[in-house]
């Protein structure tokens, strides 16, 4: 074999070498953007969540404020009708 078909040869392995090195880091820059758009989605996804769990809970509230409102009237106007007048 010719010295020409070592040097092809071993320009070729070079250049694939390097080649798989270019698809290793550009892999991992996908992966890095991949996780990316997953962690921003994620993060909408709880800001949705608690903004649910929120207008819940503040519902459950005004739903309790209502019932301690009432049953205060219900227990004041006992005592107004038993008053003298």
């Amino acid at each position: 074999m010719s010295r020409l078909f070592f040097e092809v040869r071993s320009k070729m392995a070079a250049a694939m070498d390097q080649e798989l090195r270019y698809s290793h880091t550009n892999g991992l820059k996908i992966q890095n953007q991949w996780r990316k758009i997953m962690r921003l989605a994620k993060v909408n996804e709880l800001q949705s969540d608690v903004q649910v769990l929120a207008q819940v809970y503040l519902s459950k509230i005004v739903k309790l404020m209502g019932v301690f409102l009432w049953r205060s009237l219900a227990l004041s106007e006992p005592r107004q009708e038993h008053r003298p007048s």
